[in-house]
């Protein structure tokens, strides 16, 4: 981990999974989050009610608590959830990892564009489409490489260039997979672990790339484990 906040915000991540898993398990969606896990029969939740709960008042404790900017998730609680979440049971799918925020551009689109949601909301990998047609990923790592590479150029204007100027430059436009939205958890931690460069997941209805894009799942998503 290179610092607290990426460590807490990864707990947040990975407890994200536990959360959806035990919300699906639940037909009352007035009940609080400790009693769906202290009244659940679900074999993996009775098992793991102590452990569960602990994790949400760590979760609680970043999320709600005033000075959740000093607190710093320990090492031990990270592999605690660690080993927690190696143990839910496989019908944890792609949509309920995935992010449905999905921010998309065409290729004749600025590159002013991508470059305002690199800034104002830190995401940094964008599909990029040709009418209803995938290309690839756009990345900062792309725009990038294409600043470096127009570093004898004597005028570069940010405001004329276009997302087709750009992309080819981007090492990662083609380090992508299309995944179904029922894909299990296991595959996509696998995928991750053994597609070498996988940068994306994106999420259809069966995996078919002809199909609406439905949401995305990162390496960073699951990089807690």
């Amino acid at each position: 981990m290179q610092n607290n906040t990426n460590r807490n915000d990864q707990f947040i991540i990975g407890f994200k999974i536990l959360e959806d898993y035990i919300n699906s398990l639940s037909y009352n969606h007035d009940k609080s989050l400790k009693e769906k896990i202290n009244e659940s029969n679900d074999l993996f939740i009775k098992r793991n009610t102590v452990t569960l709960n602990k994790l949400r008042e760590i979760r609680n404790a970043l999320s709600h608590g005033t000075s959740s900017q000093y607190f710093e998730v320990s090492k031990e609680a990270i592999e605690i959830l660690e080993n927690t979440l190696h143990m839910i049971p496989v019908d944890v799918t792609a949509s309920s990892i995935m992010s449905k925020q999905i921010i998309k551009f065409d290729i004749t689109d600025e590159i002013t564009k991508p470059l305002r949601c690199i800034k104002d909301k830190g995401i940094s990998q964008f599909p990029i489409y040709r009418d209803d047609e995938l290309v690839g990923l756009l990345t900062d790592n792309g725009i990038s490489n294409w600043l470096a590479n127009s570093i004898d150029t004597d005028i570069i204007s940010i405001q004329e260039t276009r997302i087709n100027d750009v992309i080819n430059n981007d090492e990662n436009r083609n380090h992508f997979r299309f995944v179904s939205k029922h894909q299990n958890f296991s595959e996509i931690h696998r995928m991750f672990k053994e597609i070498l460069n996988l940068k994306v997941l994106l999420v259809t209805e069966s995996g078919s790339q002809n199909q609406s894009l439905l949401g995305i799942i990162t390496s960073w998503d699951i990089s807690i484990f």
